[in-house]
């Protein structure tokens, strides 16, 4: 897990993976995170100062247009095995073809525990993405697991550490 592009940049991951995953994070939350109607609600579950709002224009899947509030994005999430760019880009496709939505989950937010925690969005009316009233429930996500590759992508082995 990284918790920026420049915190990427300085691993040893290839500058282009990293750029283009923190890029693609930043979208990411916008389609999947977890969305309330005001910030009171949204800092329950995320902590003082950690929502912003964002104009309902803004925000994909949000038909009635009324602003959201969103929790602030902790890192993103890049496995060890993406060598490149065009394993990036594999990986992402698979993961879209998976899940049906162009969100990869690979943004991850910090709750009023302080745990890493990824968002559950759900499929709403044939499309995905997440409820403003707050009602998602986020997994908690541990950033020490760690993943192995065996037989190519959409086959995983995964270990908690």
């Amino acid at each position: 897990m990284f918790t920026s592009a420049d915190q990427c940049l300085t691993s040893d991951m290839d500058p282009r993976v990293c750029r283009a995953a923190a890029e693609d994070a930043k979208q990411d939350r916008l389609l999947a995170a977890p969305r309330y109607r005001n910030m009171a609600a949204c800092e329950m579950n995320y902590g003082p100062r950690n929502c912003l709002e964002h104009a309902g224009n803004t925000v994909p899947y949000n038909p009635d247009g009324k602003p959201v509030f969103i929790p602030k994005m902790a890192g993103f999430v890049l496995s060890s095995g993406i060598r490149n760019l065009d394993d990036y880009h594999a990986f992402r496709r698979k993961k879209e073809e998976e899940e049906g939505s162009s969100s990869s989950g690979s943004t991850v937010y910090r709750n009023t525990l302080g745990q890493t925690v990824t968002p559950v969005a759900e499929k709403r009316g044939g499309e995905k993405g997440t409820a403003a009233q707050g009602a998602n429930d986020p997994k908690q996500f541990n950033a020490k697991t760690q993943a192995a590759s065996r037989g190519g992508f959409g086959v995983r082995l995964f270990s908690g550490g």
